[in-house]
């Protein structure tokens, strides 16, 4: 990376290849809350679909408020389906229902049949806007 990553702006991360959008992960995965903050709002401006690399691993992060980030972001570039298990897992098991959510329509955006099986799943979440979101993506798969 030219840019130390600490100081990266969204301009500087469109032009990234999908190994440093990988590299940055690593990086990020293990920087204080207010820097991981700081590059998820730079990561929300991106329109490069490498940075998808990056968002996978913002899956995983302790801050409730960032998985959702992420996740919107995934659903913004129009899905991951190689990511569609790790996706399926947050909303069938992240404990904050607006992550679920966010998974709900990041899973349905990819219109497999992946996505159609893991919403399915989720039908019966314990919290009615998760419910909401998943039946308006299984009924926009058709």
């Amino acid at each position: 990376m030219r840019t130390p990553w600490q100081k990266l702006t969204a301009g500087d991360l469109e032009s990234l290849s999908e190994e440093e959008f990988e590299e940055l992960a690593t990086q990020v995965a293990e920087a204080p809350e207010d820097l991981r903050l700081r590059v998820m709002a730079e990561l929300e401006r991106v329109s490069n679909p490498e940075v998808l690399a990056t968002l996978v691993a913002l899956y995983g992060d302790p801050l409730p408020e960032i998985r959702e980030r992420a996740l919107t972001c995934t659903y913004r570039l129009g899905g991951d389906t190689l990511a569609e298990e790790e996706i399926g897992a947050l909303l069938t098991g992240d404990a904050v229902p607006a992550v679920r959510a966010a998974a709900a329509l990041a899973l349905g955006v990819t219109r497999t049949a992946t996505a159609r099986a893991l919403l399915e799943e989720a039908l019966e979440d314990e919290d009615a806007d998760v419910r909401a979101k998943v039946k308006g993506q299984l009924q926009l798969l058709g």
